[in-house]
Formats: C-alpha cells, structure tokens, sequence
C-alpha cells in the first residue's frame, strides 16, 4: 500500500510520519480523531489540511499496526530445557488461543519510543499545542513523560509520582500550575506567537 500525502524525513519533526511535509504529524490527525472530533471539526480548525489528509492518516496508521503484528511462538519444550512461560503469562497458564487465520499479534504503537532527542520532543509538543483540543496536548505530554521516565520526571519536578500519575491519566484535568511543574521538570518552556492563521485583533485607540 502506498500513500502520496505522508511524508517522513529527518528534518520533518524528527522523522515522524507527517502530512505532506507540514509540521502536522499523522499521529496528532489520528489522536484527534479519537477523541471524537468529526472531520469538519478538524478541517475548521487546521485549514491547511484537506479531507483525504485524515482519510489517508487513518489507512497509514491501519498498515503500521497490521505490518507491527508479530506470530506468537509457545515456549520451547525440547528435553533437558526447563519451559519458560510466554511473556506476560506465569508458570502453569494456559497461553492466549492462536489468532484467526491470517492474523498475528503485535505490540501496540506507542508514540514515547520515538521521542529519543529534545528536538524530537519540543517539535512533538508544539505541534500539539496548536491542536485547539487541550486532550491532544495532554497526550503528547503524557508520551514524553513515560519517554523521559515518570520516577525520574516526578523528582524533578517536585510532584510525587501519584500525583503525577493522576495528572497525566486519560480524562484528568490538571490545573494550569501543575502542567508549568510537569514542563519545569522535563526542561521545556512555552512560547506565545501570533497564529498563521488567524489576524491579530485590531489594535483600540485609547483617548487621552
């Protein structure tokens, strides 16, 4: 399978698969999507991007996770070799039945083995900070903290792990203060600028 509007290059948001080479990557158009956005909703409010854009983001993020499936293979079981169990299965378990026919497991896409470099990581979260869903941020920051390590991120800044934790989960909503804690500790700050797409407000003539 084939896919004209993806773009991947290692001056592109440090290699991460993006639409047609903008600062866009295909996982923040797949993110937006489940989260329930519609896709008027995300054409409103990312006018670069076109309607095949998010068609095609979810065909390539269906090919990446079939083409991550892998066969599972039953522990060894020749003579003079003690048996080990399966991955995530203990002694004395039955391992999961064989997939259908034409189908292997896989491990999950997780977005956190990619964010290997701090440029990978302050492109990755700009890019979610222009999403107007706050979620989509929310995710990519959850991403870098599981990839920066959530023990060594909660030392540094200064919130205790379960705190963290909560902070970060799927649906929480932390405050303002607890976000900048979370950016202080992985060493990333915010900065404002004028949107591309959206005209400054007039400026008000104050009398004197």
């Amino acid at each position: 399978m084939t896919f004209q509007r993806i773009t991947v290059s290692e001056d592109q948001m440090g290699g991460m698969p993006c639409i047609r080479g903008l600062r866009m990557p295909v996982a923040t158009v797949v993110g937006m999507v489940a989260v329930g956005l519609q896709s008027a909703e995300i054409l409103a409010e990312h006018p670069e991007l076109e309607e095949e854009d998010i068609s095609e983001s979810l065909r390539f993020a269906a090919d990446a996770l079939m083409k991550r499936w892998l066969p599972y293979r039953p522990p060894s079981t020749d003579r003079g070799r003690h048996e080990h169990p399966a991955p995530g299965h203990s002694q004395g378990q039955s391992p999961p039945p064989d997939p259908p026919q034409g189908v292997t497991r896989t491990a999950p896409f997780d977005a956190a083995e990619y964010l290997d470099n701090e440029e990978t990581i302050a492109e990755f979260l700009t890019a979610a900070l222009e999403d107007p869903n706050p979620e989509v941020f929310l995710m990519a920051l959850r991403d870098v903290a599981k990839a920066r390590g959530m023990a060594d991120l909660a030392k540094a800044s200064g919130l205790g792990r379960e705190s963290l934790f909560k902070a970060l989960a799927p649906g929480a909503k932390p405050c303002y203060e607890t976000i900048m804690k979370v950016m202080r500790g992985l060493g990333i700050t915010m900065l404002a600028r004028t949107s591309p797409t959206q005209p400054p407000a007039p400026a008000t003539k104050v009398r004197a």
